[in-house]
């Protein structure tokens, strides 16, 4: 659907998809989820163990959200987390597509005519290493796809309510259309959902009175025993209020989507504040300025305070309408109930059981580059079991 001009074809696409996308279907995974959470967690403790062996956060939870997308997708998990590694190369050929898509999204006009030209289909593209990303993802599509088929155990799996024929109808997508789906929700799932991650940790920890204020409320939702264990529930992480204003502050001051999204205006044109603006027109708007609108968010926009979401009602309402943390309207990202689902989950766990701080690793800063999506590196973090 990302990549679908018409809204008529983006409507029908969506229609099909959007079911596998609701919390009903996708609380059929959670249990599942609590498997790879434990795993997370485990690996961790086994980590902070030794002081003198920081880990890198930003590769654990690209491993992680690895695990659970393969295994609700394929229902096979490729055991990235107990590995420590990169199983299958699924994150590698992801950054190596990004650079280039990232353009493309941004510059459609210059970037769209020269990837759809002969002279760069036939000569070019299959030399870049956004090609050879491309071709291993849909490698590894089909072969876990192949395996999925062939076992024994049938799980349940994301795209499982989606049939397929060899031609699209308004009820179902091609074989190929799926496994393209597929791909792009592979995408969101492991570097969209670790742009959320990384900088809710990252916020939380440089912040001590907030660092204070999160860890109280976990510890005495503990004391109360309103979490469950081993892992809380999605449910119970909703009504945890200062961790949940975490989570909106984390989308609003770092959105996971950084590009600009350009969208094209429909047939036959728009009238918008006076103005007549013709089909076809490009139009974009910026999450990173539209989110530090101190109109709408305050005067202090430009700073991390989730105190903000804790206001009223009516002021967090006014907030969300101009939230386009997951995109906005007809296109906003589907699969954002499961990102829900998962970072919660991970990260009521990561604080409820650790203590966590920076660690400084000379010549290995924290990377942050604002690709289609914000893509972190070297996140070195110490971690102690809270007892």
């Amino acid at each position: 659907m990302f990549q679908t001009l018409s809204y008529q074809e983006h409507a029908r696409k969506k229609r099909v998809v959007a079911p596998c996308c609701s919390m009903k279907m996708v609380r059929r995974f959670e249990n599942r989820l609590d498997s790879h959470v434990i795993a997370f967690c485990d690996a961790i403790k086994q980590r902070s163990i030794d002081p003198q062996k920081p880990l890198d956060f930003s590769d654990h939870i690209r491993w992680f959200l690895n695990d659970t997308f393969n295994d609700v997708v394929h229902g096979q998990s490729l055991a990235c987390v107990l590995a420590e590694r990169d199983n299958g190369g699924l994150v590698r050929s992801l950054q190596d597509i990004y650079t280039l898509s990232g353009f493309v999204a941004v510059l459609p006009n210059v970037f769209v005519p020269l990837v759809r030209s002969t002279l760069w289909k036939k000569y070019l593209f299959r030399h870049t290493k956004a090609f050879r990303g491309i071709q291993h993802l849909c490698t590894q599509y089909d072969g876990m796809k192949l395996k999925r088929e062939q076992s024994m155990e049938k799980k349940p799996h994301f795209f499982d309510r989606i049939p397929s024929c060899n031609a699209p109808s308004p009820q179902t997508l091609t074989a190929e259309a799926i496994r393209a789906e597929t791909i792009i929700f592979m995408s969101a799932a492991l570097e969209g959902v670790a742009a959320f991650i990384s900088p809710f940790v990252n916020n939380i920890i440089q912040h001590p009175p907030i660092y204070a204020s999160l860890r109280a409320e976990i510890a005495q939702a503990e004391k109360s025993a309103v979490l469950s264990s081993p892992v809380a529930t999605y449910d119970e992480t909703c009504r945890l209020p200062y961790f949940m204003a975490c989570v909106s502050e984390t989308l609003r001051h770092d959105a996971p989507a950084q590009t600009i999204l350009p969208r094209y205006v429909s047939k036959p044109g728009i009238q918008a504040h006076g103005f007549w603006i013709p089909a076809a027109t490009e139009m974009a708007a910026s999450p990173y300025i539209i989110h530090r609108d101190k109109g709408i968010f305050g005067e202090d926009a430009d700073a991390f305070r989730p105190e903000r979401w804790m206001v009223d009602k009516g002021r967090n309402e006014r907030m969300e309408k101009y939230g386009m943390w997951f995109g906005y309207g007809d296109r906003e990202c589907p699969g954002k109930t499961f990102a829900h689902l998962e970072f919660q989950k991970l990260l009521v766990e990561v604080f409820r059981r650790f203590d966590v701080e920076a660690a400084v690793i000379p010549g290995r800063d924290l990377r942050h580059e604002r690709w289609a999506v914000a893509m972190f590196w070297n996140h070195w973090l110490q971690f102690r079991e809270r007892v």
